[in-house]
């Protein structure tokens, strides 16, 4: 069987390294930069394999390859990303969420925010990445609950017109300059992208509807509401649903595109927007947050003003 992903067809992303070493402490750093902070564990005996990172910034999207030989990777919660992983060489056991996989160059996986991912890569392995930013993500899907499979047969004839489009753009250095100095060109492709990605997914990969939300989440969705300014975990939602954590966790990431606690989160910034907005100027940005069960403020104001382009107190401000 010929690989789908075989290497050759993706040599214009060299043009986008961002770092080749065999200090493995320098290349977690610098993968860190585009990711996020993690813990990367060499698994050889002696020197440090030699390793490298391509990676091409779109827009709310990003394309990459990783090959760092064989070594262990922890990463916590995915902060506002989705992570698509293939391997262009080699293989890998990941494990994200409840699902436990192996990928290689028939298979992918995908991860979602607000859950950490471990993986172990074999020594030829050069990974495949798909960054997908959250927001980036949620405007594509506006209005709809489609949600990403978190698995991909890069086999089925499904997969194939993505790739075919992502080999297409990563041989060629023209383009691949072309959406470096061009954003409306890498607006348009992250469109088709990801147009090609929920083509590439078995449809209704869960076996479950769209239209008839189980009855236990529905429970812990009005719990979640009932109850924002609380101390809110995991166990207290799932004993409330009355299903086991995983459980919970399948529906939500199902019907919701979304962790429990990342719903929770979700909700009490949406909440804080609106009583900001609502607000003639009696109360303070921390009380408002307080009262919504925001403990963490300087976190929470990053996040809003990455949703909603400008601080709490901007928009406690117009409404004065």
């Amino acid at each position: 069987m010929l690989n789908p992903m075989q290497s050759t067809h993706w040599q214009a992303l060299p043009g986008c390294r961002l770092f080749q070493t065999t200090d493995l402490a320098f290349a977690r750093d610098e993968i860190s930069r585009v990711m996020q902070p993690h813990t990367l564990r060499f698994q050889g005996i002696g020197a440090s394999p030699s390793s490298h990172m391509n990676f091409l910034r779109l827009s709310g999207m990003g394309i990459g390859t990783i090959a760092f030989g064989r070594a262990d990777i922890d990463v916590p919660p995915l902060q506002d990303y989705h992570l698509v992983i293939f391997c262009l060489t080699g293989s890998a056991i990941v494990h994200s969420g409840n699902i436990d996989l192996t990928i290689d160059p028939r298979s992918g996986i995908v991860c979602s925010p607000d859950l950490a991912l471990r993986a172990s890569f074999s020594a030829d392995c050069e990974q495949f990445l798909l960054r997908i930013d959250r927001l980036r993500l949620a405007k594509f899907n506006g209005a709809r609950r489609a949600r990403l499979s978190p698995r991909i047969d890069l086999c089925s004839p499904r997969s194939q017109p993505l790739l075919m489009t992502l080999r297409s753009l990563a041989a060629d250095p023209a383009t691949v300059q072309l959406i470096r100095d061009n954003a409306r060109v890498a607006e348009d492709y992250e469109q088709l992208l990801l147009r090609l990605l929920f083509s590439a997914q078995e449809e209704d990969p869960m076996g479950l509807s769209d239209t008839i939300r189980p009855r236990s989440l529905r429970r812990a969705i009005e719990f979640i509401h009932d109850h924002i300014a609380e101390d809110i975990t995991l166990a207290k939602i799932a004993a409330v649903a009355d299903v086991p954590e995983r459980t919970l966790q399948d529906a939500f990431q199902h019907f919701e595109d979304a962790t429990p606690m990342g719903y929770l989160r979700d909700l009490r910034l949406k909440q804080a927007r609106t009583q900001l907005m609502a607000d003639r100027g009696d109360r303070s940005v921390t009380e408002i947050a307080v009262g919504l069960g925001i403990n963490h403020l300087g976190r929470f104001a990053k996040t809003y003003a990455e949703r909603f382009g400008e601080c709490p107190s901007q928009t406690l401000r117009r409404r004065c």
